[in-house]
């Protein structure tokens, strides 16, 4: 006497297994998600670094040519003169390009004065972190120092620094 053994011929998965496992790789999806969002804005933090850093390096060569930073009271907003430092002309010579790349990523704020009339004589730009908006890159023609903290661009009338 033979006896037959059937084979269980239905391959694949249990609807409850797809399940599960579209469950994990959701979850597991949304932590790498959500680590990913904090990477993006410290590489912004660190662009509004280097951007400011790059400024300083700029501002004294702007200096160099033209024997000023430009008009006192330049702002950032692209509404001062062709010749000034924070000018977003395309072919000011001042720090046209940097004052765009970051104004893409922040809300910087530029300050120009002078001790004496005139010219100005003095600058400083400071812009907000991303990962903390109270923190803020701040960098001036005093000093070589950039400071990161509660520091921002200040005038005192006749001189800008990070106060």
């Amino acid at each position: 006497m033979k006896i037959l053994m059937l084979k269980n011929t239905k391959k694949g998965f249990t609807l409850v297994e797809l399940l599960i496992v579209i469950a994990i790789i959701g979850i597991l999806s949304s932590i790498v998600l959500a680590g990913l969002s904090s990477s993006r804005n410290k590489s912004k933090d660190t662009a509004i670094k280097s951007q400011i850093i790059s400024m300083r390096s700029q501002a004294e060569i702007f200096l160099g040519i033209n024997n000023s930073y430009g008009t006192v009271g330049d702002k950032c907003d692209g509404s001062s003169g062709v010749s000034s430092l924070f000018s977003t002309s395309p072919n000011s010579g001042g720090l046209s390009a940097l004052v765009v790349g970051l104004s893409s990523v922040s809300v910087p704020t530029c300050i120009t004065a002078s001790s004496v009339g005139g010219l100005a004589d003095s600058w400083a730009i400071s812009a907000p972190l991303v990962t903390n908006n109270t923190s803020f890159v701040c960098a001036d023609s005093s000093s070589s120092n950039i400071y990161t903290g509660t520091k921002t661009a200040q005038s005192s009338g006749t001189v800008t620094s990070c106060q």
